[in-house]
Formats: structure tokens, sequence, C-alpha cells
């Protein structure tokens, strides 16, 4: 037998050789860790642009939400009269003041009219009373019961884009009209022109991915939007388009580019975007960041760089890739042998196991021989035991051909069957006329038909609990309740006497043989265990009300009948089945006779 290697020496051995390879992924990938954290911090400065471009939009947006909410509480509480045009406009005066961010506030109420007071760049207040009724989209607007932020709209009349939030108003249930304040993007814009010059990038605002909100370009009143007034409610529609951008570099950010997530210092899902553009001489690298705080069509917050400002950190990092990959691959292919080799007899032994406990035992190959000292060991322990339990399955499907499985489950495990006694219901089947049938048969003939018959009997009574203790000649005994108990014993054995008349009624046995069977079904107290010496055991039922079932299937010839039960099986299945009283006989040992039934079929 060759040397076996212990598996200490091989997980050792593979330890070592884990830690050099990590080592040296180590020393490849510290090379580049400079380059690496160059282009690190122009993702971080990326990043840091669109934070600081998110925090001054929420900052000039959530004022307007919250004002809304203290005007709501006001006119609740009954501090703001709405049917008192001045001090409505007074109220919104002073909350302009106090909100510089929001240019405008607007009442329109249930009968679509309208008080609007508007904060101008002097600082002045101007205000309006209009008519909304024939607006085109007023009745989608008026529909509205949630808080939302409306779509941008560019207003010809300020040459200025507004993003509105409208919150409804309800009063003790009753439906008022809606508020709404507006905020002007051309805030955004400088803001943006601001961060720029700074960090040496061009930021961006978009509605959607093809709606320009704000850009440095419009801090100097450059792209204005298609049209001044809006149609409808989809306000966005006025708003310019990417394909009318000024800006050579943004109007193709989703042409045809490479996309991938971009990790930064910042805890946000930033994504990135790397545009080979045609007819540009460089290549540009964009970081945006996803909005949905502000309607149902998302913002996208970014910038892009020049590849020229990056371009050298980018070869670094492509270079390192290689080197990493290279040295990936083959940590892998290490790790796949070495996992493979382990792996393989535990995965063996695993599904070899999976049938064992299915109790698919013919079908389990033996397991192969290790080169590991302790997998070949533990394989030529499993190898026997299966081969055990292969002969201890056999011998019981070959005794359970005599007794039922249950019973020989208990027999191999106990070495015996404790003696029981309980109510139970017998069942003594026997063939009409078959004295006179097998008198014409040849012995292999009588055999043949016996099988046959039995195999075909056998089924519904081990179907409903029931156990055959003997087959004498043509006859069977089988009893209910006794030794697998069974609450429904005497239904089940009725049902099971009503299928074995219909098994003979329709099906021919060994050469074709038609026949009729004569049933008697009896319940009462009987008791079963094993007897015999030593040497020689058998299981077997006993008691008077065992008798009494095979007096019982006798009498069938003197009614005429083919199945007859007994009074005191009657009593427990009367509501179940449907009998007609043929008669009753005298017992011994009873003062009183017993009943006798057949079945209506």
């Amino acid at each position: 037998m060759s040397k076996k290697l212990p598996l200490s020496w091989l997980l050792t051995g593979g330890m070592l050789g884990l830690v050099i390879l990590s080592c040296s992924l180590i020393l490849f990938l510290s090379l580049g860790l400079a380059q690496k954290n160059t282009s690190k911090l122009v993702g971080d400065k990326a990043a840091l642009v669109v934070s600081v471009v998110t925090e001054r939009i929420y900052s000039n947006l959530l004022p307007a939400e919250e004002q809304l909410i203290y005007l709501e509480k006001r006119i609740k509480q009954g501090q703001i009269d709405l049917s008192h045009k001045d001090d409505v406009v007074q109220a919104f005066g002073l909350a302009l003041a106090g909100t510089p961010q929001v240019a405008t506030l607007l009442y329109l109420d249930k009968h679509r009219q309208v008080t609007l007071v508007s904060q101008a760049l002097d600082e002045q207040l101007y205000i309006e009373n209009n008519d909304w009724r024939q607006v085109p989209f007023i009745d989608e607007l008026m529909s509205q019961v949630e808080p939302k932020w409306l779509q941008p709209v560019f207003v010809g009349d300020i040459g200025r884009t507004v993003i509105s939030h409208s919150r409804p108003l309800f009063i003790d249930g009753n439906y008022q009209g809606l508020l709404i304040a507006s905020v002007h993007t051309a805030d955004f814009s400088e803001n943006l022109k601001e961060l720029g010059n700074r960090y040496d990038t061009t930021p961006f605002i978009l509605y959607g991915e093809d709606r320009i909100l704000a850009t440095p370009d419009q801090a100097s009143g450059g792209l204005q939007a298609e049209n001044s007034v809006p149609e409808s409610i989809n306000w966005q529609t006025n708003l310019p388009t990417l394909d009318q951008s000024d800006d050579p570099v943004l109007s193709q950010m989703w042409s045809s580019a490479d996309s991938y997530e971009l990790e930064t210092n910042e805890n946000q899902e930033f994504k990135a975007r790397w545009l080979e553009l045609d007819g540009l001489v460089n290549d540009y690298l964009f970081f945006y960041l996803e909005v949905n705080d502000f309607g149902q069509t998302p913002w996208l917050i970014g910038c892009y760089f020049d590849e020229q400002g990056i371009a050298s950190e980018f070869e670094l990092i492509e270079k390192a890739f290689y080197w990493a990959l290279g040295i990936l691959a083959l940590a892998l292919f290490f790790a796949w042998w070495f996992s493979r080799k382990l792996s393989t007899p535990v995965l063996d032994f695993s599904a070899t196991a999976q049938q064992v406990y299915q109790d698919d035992l013919s079908k389990i190959p033996e397991l192969e021989s290790s080169f590991i000292k302790e997998f070949d060991q533990a394989a030529h322990s499993f190898n026997h035991m299966v081969q055990g339990l292969k002969e201890k399955k056999q011998m019981r499907e070959t005794f359970g051909k005599y007794v039922p499985n249950a019973m020989a489950a208990e027999i191999l495990s106990k070495g015996t069957l404790a003696p029981q006694t309980r109510e139970t219901t017998t069942l003594f089947t026997d063939i009409a006329g078959f004295s006179a049938m097998s008198e014409k048969l040849a012995p292999e003939q009588i055999i043949d038909f016996l099988n046959d018959y039995f195999s075909a009997i056998i089924t519904p009574i081990e179907r409903y609990n029931g156990v055959i203790h003997q087959f004498q000649g043509d006859a069977v005994l089988a009893t209910f309740n006794l030794p697998i108990e069974d609450v429904d014993h005497a239904v089940n054995a009725v049902r099971v006497g009503l299928e074995i008349i219909d098994i003979c009624r329709l099906k021919r046995f060994g050469d074709g043989i038609k026949i009729k069977t004569r049933i008697g079904i009896n319940t009462g107290a009987a008791v079963c265990g094993t007897i015999g010496g030593k040497s020689r055991l058998g299981f077997t039922v006993h008691g008077d009300q065992v008798n009494l079932a095979a007096r019982i299937e006798q009498l069938n010839k003197e009614f005429n009948t083919q199945i007859l039960v007994s009074g005191s099986t009657y009593e427990l299945t009367k509501d179940k089945f449907n009998y007609k009283f043929v008669g009753q006989i005298p017992i011994r040992g009873r003062s009183q006779d017993e009943k006798l039934y057949t079945l209506l079929q």
C-alpha cells in the first residue's frame, strides 16, 4: 500500500503557498499604490463638488417646503384669514422676508382664484390677483391631494426657470385650495460656475437624463428654454435639452460610453462614465449622483473632467490592474486546485451520506481511496458501514415479505414483539368453491392462481393499515388496530372487504379464472404476540372474536351473501355504510344472539 500524506502536512504546505502568493500580490500592488491614491483623489474631488452642489440645492429648496408647512399651520390656527386678501398678502410678504431663497408664494383657492406675492431682485414685493379658471393645467393641478414638488418650468415673464413645491390645504377636512412656493434656479447656476472655477471641472444639474436644469453657462444668461409658457402640467417640456446645449461635451453625455460605479470617501451612490467622443481631441470622465427628493423625475447632479488632467494617473491604474489581474488568476488557479483536492472527498462523502439518508443503498458506489491519510481511512470505514447497511436492508426487505414493514422494523430492532390486547376488527375471507376448482387444476396452476389472488387483495389490506396474520389455503386472516394502532379500524376493515369484492368482480386470476369470495368481519377484544420456542418463533392473533369472524364468513353460504359483519362492527360503521339486517345466530357463552348485517353496494 502506498504511503498516505497526513492532512496536517498538506494543510501546512497549502497555507505556506497561500501566504507566499499573498505577499507577492501585496508587493506588486504596492508599487502602484501612490498612483492609485492620486486617481482616488480625482474621484473624491468630483464627489466633493457633487456633494457641495447637492447641499446647496437642499439649502435652497427645503426652506420653500418648510415655509408652506409653517403657513399651513398659521392658517389652520386662524392667524391668517384666507377670505381677506390683504391678510394673505401681508403673511406671504413676511414669509418671503424670512426665507430669501423663496422667490414667490402663491395661494390658489378652490374657485381657481390666485393670490401671488413675489420678491424681485430689487427686494420689492410684487402682488398679483388672477383668475386661473382658464389655465390649461389647472384641473390636474387642483386634483393634487398630497404635497409634492412640481416639475420645473421656464417663466418667460421673468426669464428664469422656477421650481415649485405645492401643498394642498384642508381645514376641518374640507379642501380649500393649494399653497405653492417657488424658487429660482439662477442661484444654482451661479454656484456651479463658482465651483467649476475652484476645482477645474464643469458641474451640471439635469432634470431626468435629457433636460438641463442648471449649468455654469446659464449664470451668464446663456441657454434659454424652448417655450416661455407651459402648455400642461408636464412643465419640464420647456426646459432646454442636451441636444440644445452649447457645451459639446455635456450634449454627448449619453453617447456610447463605458459606465461603472465609483468608489469615493463620500457615503453616497456616485456613478461614473468614461466618454470617448467623436470630434473632440480629449476624452472626458463624468461623475454624477441621482437625487429623487424633488418630484417623480430624478435629478442628476454631476461634473466632468478633461482627460489631460487625469490621464497619467489612469494609465498607472491600468498597468496596476493588469498586474493584479495576472496575479489574481494565478492565485485563483492555485486556490482552485488546492480546494478541489480537499473538497472532492468531502463532496463524495456528502453525496453518499445523502443516499444513505434516503435509504437508496442499491446505487451507492464505493468511495475511492484518497492520497490524504485521514480521508482514505474515513472512506474505508464508510464503505464497510454501507455494506453492513445493505445487508441489514436486504434482511428487513426479505422479512417484510412475511410480516408488515412496521412489525419487521420492530422485530429487527428489539428481537421480538411485546404481547398486546386491544379492540380489534378481524377480517376473514375465503374463496367460494375453491375445493372443487382446485381439483381441476395442476399444482403449479393452483400456486400461480393463489399468488395472483393474494397479491391483489394484499394491496387494499395494507393500504388501510391492516395486518395479515395467516394464509390458510385460500383463506386470509387480517386484523385492524392490532398490532398497528388505527382509530378507524372498523371502517377501514369494511372498506377493505368492499374493495376485495370489487377486485374479484372485475379481475380474473391465474389462467383467467373468475371467482367469488366470502368475507366475514367482526369487532372485539383480541390478543396478539410472539409464540414458539427459542429456535423458532411465530406472530399470531388469538381470541373468540377472531374465531367469530371466521364463523361469520362461513354463514355467507346460508344467507346467500358475499360479506357479513357482526353487530359490533355494524354499530361502529353504520353511519358510513348502507346495511341490511339478514339474521342472527347464537354464540357459545353468550346470552344474546349475534346480529348479522350485509352491505348494500
